[in-house]
């Protein structure tokens, strides 16, 4: 093998396809998986992620789990360049009681696994049950849950433990949570073009999370984002911008 051998995963994608003589929009169907991203795994132009190898074992049972295999190897090989290894699909977002979404963050950058731990969605055989978390008594010092350097917080100010966990986890993921516009819309997140980006998709999706169109239920994330007032009259932006599907 030569080359990347990031791109080899790819190359057998394709291989089995071509075998069942499938065409890219019959291994969509099959896996739930865009054609066109597809496409570009075979050609190497985007990594496979834990989603995709799992679904091409389903696909296509007889290599027996090889490509949830071999992508897990893919993570430690140094030969792998970094920009081929999966980039985090970790999203989150902040709801009040009710239910309301009010604010939507995307991890930015590669956060792999820890080398020493269980791979996500893997669970070590004839692993025991985990022991509920043991209570210990307070250390001298200051409070760790204290965090006067977490946005909004001030000096000396003790958060709640749940609170503070989530601190850390969105600082660990380089995560930022954006707020997500509702009544009204200062326009922060507008953009001068006609198809929205990634981020200003997001944020529309976790505002909606299903069609605007009434008595329809269809998923956001499988409907187009249709401009209220007609682009360029109306802006790319929170405020003109409904998920509607394609029915």
């Amino acid at each position: 093998m030569t080359g990347n051998p990031g791109s080899y995963f790819g190359k057998q994608v394709k291989k089995e396809r071509l075998a069942r003589g499938w065409g890219l929009d019959e291994l969509a169907k099959v896996t739930g998986i865009d054609g066109g991203h597809w496409s570009r795994i075979e050609n190497g132009k985007r990594p496979p992620t834990a989603k995709v190898a799992g679904a091409c074992d389903k696909a296509f049972p007889e290599r027996k789990d090889w490509f949830i295999e071999y992508y897990f190897e893919l993570q430690s090989w140094s030969e792998v360049p970094s920009w081929f290894k999966p980039w985090s699909e970790f999203e989150m977002t902040t709801i009040t009681p009710d239910g309301t979404a009010i604010a939507h963050g995307c991890a930015v950058g590669q956060h792999p696994w820890p080398a020493d731990g269980p791979q996500p969605g893997r669970t070590p055989p004839n692993s025991p049950p985990a022991d509920p978390p043991k209570a210990t008594p307070p250390e001298s010092g200051p409070d760790p849950r204290r965090t006067a350097d977490a946005p909004g917080a001030t000096a000396g100010a003790q958060q709640p433990p749940q609170a503070a966990r989530l601190l850390d986890l969105l600082r660990r993921l380089n995560m930022t949570l954006e707020p997500i516009a509702r009544d009204t819309c200062a326009h922060a997140h507008a953009e001068d073009r006609y198809t929205p980006s990634r981020a200003l998709r997001h944020l529309i999706q976790a505002r909606n999370q299903t069609c605007t169109a009434p008595a329809c239920n269809a998923q956001a994330a499988h409907c187009d984002l249709d401009h209220t007032v007609p682009h360029p009259d109306g802006p790319t932006d929170e405020c003109n911008l409904n998920p509607r599907c394609k029915r």
